[in-house]
């Protein structure tokens, strides 16, 4: 009895070694993820629906609603999408975090309706030098932009706020995001408030970059921007602030036409957002930019802070828009991400 009451003890102890080897083991992987910049993990998807009156309802002016998630996880790291980027499929897409992070996932789809995501995946936003970028002073991450010959992987710009500037990355088929430079901004950009930088950036077909700032006004109450182009000076541009609405990023359409995404907040309306279109002959015209309101959605319409906006074509030519938000990591907000279909 009692040699076997020592054998029990021996196996128990062999069995608890083994639980601390394997657990040992997940927690170096762990660290060789972190280490490496990236990190697996699940994400929740619920339904969302921008007519609580009417679920079924669908049409919103030229716009048809195609679909849309409340996307959660139960990692603190998640949260905070201020810009995004739709792979020319749908299948994947890849946002960035004002807090220093990407956020890569595949899209899921039922009847061409956006239903959840998969296979998420978050990797470090970094440096030049390889550093991660920690903390809002240099993290702080807004918008992305394709450059010319990328859909996907390829060449991106990142802007950001705080430390205004833009980096170029890399986006490797591989996996990997990798630094690969800053770009060159207009010299006033030193001059944005601190947290009202570049918000929206887009390279446009013709090969320049716009660059929209939050809310740096001029003396008539306009946004300030400004069109680049390499190798020559800026040429700044205005756009009509109107309704105390903010632009929080840009896209163009197939037809060469720019789409905005503003949003707004107020202590008794809550959050709101716009989608304003304008023409791309009016680029070149003095005045500040002006267009039609395509969509806005309230606080009512359980809307949050809408900060990302892509768009992509079809093969059948349809024109899809993807919107995402910015849930500034509070527990009262929501991370949304949206797709419509505009009409023609």
């Amino acid at each position: 009895m009692l040699m076997g009451a020592f054998a029990d003890r021996r196996l128990a102890h062999f069995r608890l070694l083994g639980r601390l080897l394997v657990a040992a083991l997940l927690i170096c992987g762990l660290l060789q993820q972190a280490a490496a910049g990236e990190t697996a993990f699940p994400l929740s998807a619920t339904p969302y629906y921008p007519d609580p009156d009417d679920r079924r309802r669908i049409a919103f002016g030229p716009l048809t609603y195609a679909g849309g998630i409340e996307i959660s996880s139960d990692r603190s790291v998640f949260g905070g999408y201020s810009g995004l980027i739709v792979s020319g499929d749908g299948q994947s897409v890849l946002a960035v975090s004002d807090a220093g992070h990407w956020l890569r996932a595949h899209l899921v789809y039922k009847e061409g309706r956006l239903t959840a995501v998969g296979g998420a995946q978050i990797l470090a936003l970094r440096d030049v030098g390889g550093r991660a970028l920690r903390g809002k002073g240099a993290g702080d991450a807004e918008a992305i932009a394709r450059l010319p010959g990328t859909d996907f992987y390829g060449d991106l710009l990142v802007s950001f706020e705080r430390d205004h500037r833009v980096l170029r990355y890399r986006h490797e088929a591989g996996g990997e995001i990798v630094a690969d430079g800053a770009a060159i901004v207009p010299e006033q950009l030193a001059d944005a408030p601190s947290n009202k930088g570049v918000e929206a950036l887009l390279v446009l077909a013709d090969g320049r970059t716009l660059l929209v700032t939050e809310r740096m006004l001029d003396g008539d109450g306009n946004l300030t921007g400004w069109l680049q182009r390499q190798g020559e000076a800026a040429q700044p541009i205005r756009i009509a602030r109107k309704n105390n609405f903010d632009v929080t990023d840009v896209a163009q359409l197939p037809d060469g036409d720019l789409l905005l995404l503003e949003r707004r907040f107020t202590l008794l309306g809550g959050a709101a957002m716009r989608l304003r279109r304008i023409a791309r002959d009016k680029l070149g015209q003095p005045g500040p930019l002006d267009g039609e309101t395509l969509l806005t959605l309230t606080a009512r319409n359980g809307i949050d802070n809408m900060e990302g906006l892509d768009v992509r074509q079809t093969e059948a030519g349809e024109t899809l828009l993807y919107l995402m938000s910015d849930d500034n990591f509070n527990s009262a907000q929501k991370t949304l991400l949206l797709m419509f279909r505009l009409d023609p």
